[in-house]
């Protein structure tokens, strides 16, 4: 899945970014820390979505270290990540991802990460 979810920003495929998630209310809330913080950002799956399909630069989130724990029908994800514009690295940190089972796969049901612009 969270492969899925760096190819569906990479190709700024709104539909299967959609499909990630239980809604498009579903929470994305960023932590700025660092000399951009603290600072919260609340937004939705719709915003992100926006962001991404609507971004006139080159997008990438890459993922590393990891980390999925299942219990029962909820899981957490738990990754670093760093994001890049144009093959130029804009921000890095922590993501966390909850998650439901839904049929036989799973849906992003919030996603909160911390921001560290370097």
């Amino acid at each position: 899945m969270v492969e899925e979810f760096r190819r569906a920003i990479t190709s700024k495929d709104g539909a299967a970014l959609r499909a990630l998630v239980v809604s498009d209310a579903t929470p994305f809330v960023a932590s700025y820390v660092g000399k951009h913080g603290p600072a919260h950002h609340d937004s939705t799956a719709r915003d992100f979505i926006g962001e991404v399909t609507g971004s006139t630069h080159r997008l990438d989130e890459r993922f590393a270290m990891v980390d999925v724990m299942v219990f029962d029908d909820l899981a957490v994800m738990a990754a670093a990540y760093s994001f890049h514009e144009d093959d130029q690295q804009t921000n890095h940190g922590r993501e966390l991802w909850s998650l439901v089972r839904v049929g036989d796969g799973w849906q992003i049901a919030a996603v909160t990460w911390t921001v560290i612009v370097p």
